[in-house]
């Protein structure tokens, strides 16, 4: 789909690959966004500490670029239905659950406030983000300070090992929520967009 999209601009006099740059510079940062011609990019993003690298795939729609980011993280993690994995556990000791919760796939969340059935207190997670409880689960209420909370119901029956996996933009470095994923094509030049869909004031990339 993009291809084609990419034939019908450069009909129009507009060839979008290339590299684009910020029209006006800055001593302190500097970034470079580098459409390829197979509709892969690279977005380089410089400050006086750090310097990142995003590798993904561009598509055009309407008049707009979008970039969706695989490396270094992939953002399909970030829009994965939520679950409960449960099996049954022999490790698991007789009248007893146990409860893990992970985020982004990996991440053990450990500072999650696990709340058991209609339980006021949290119960405390060691540091594999788990815990064991006695007698049976209904309901898992998860909240933590910078996340909607959430709730899984559970049915511990037939199994007592439970993971829940939670998606959430909250566990992704700070760092990789800086680049701009929209740009408003217009002539040669790039003009980011905000999450309102919006053009940053006064920020216009050129082709380099």
């Amino acid at each position: 789909m993009s291809a084609m999209f990419v034939l019908i601009f450069t009909g129009c006099g507009v060839k979008l690959p290339g590299k684009y740059i910020p029209a006006v510079q800055h001593q302190r940062s500097f970034s470079e966004l580098d459409l390829h011609e197979d509709s892969t990019f690279t977005y380089d993003m410089f400050t006086e500490l750090v310097k990142d690298t995003f590798y993904g795939k561009w598509y055009v729609y309407n008049d707009t670029v979008q970039l969706h980011i695989t490396r270094p993280f992939d953002e399909d993690s970030l829009i994965k239905p939520e679950r409960v994995i449960s099996k049954k556990n022999a490790a698991v000791g007789d009248g007893q659950n146990r409860v893990q919760v992970i985020v982004q796939d990996v991440k053990k969340f450990t500072l999650a406030k696990v709340f058991i059935n209609d339980a006021t207190t949290p119960a405390l997670l060691n540091d594999d983000a788990m815990v064991t409880v006695n007698g049976k689960i209904t309901k898992i209420n998860i909240l933590f300070n910078n996340i909607r909370p959430r709730t899984f119901l559970i049915d511990s029956h037939q199994d007592n090992d439970f993971v829940i996996m939670l998606y959430d933009k909250e566990f992704i470095p700070i760092s990789y929520k800086a680049p701009i994923r929209k740009w408003l094509l217009k002539e040669k030049r790039l003009l980011p967009l905000d999450e309102h869909n919006m053009p940053y004031k006064g920020n216009i990339y050129k082709h380099k």
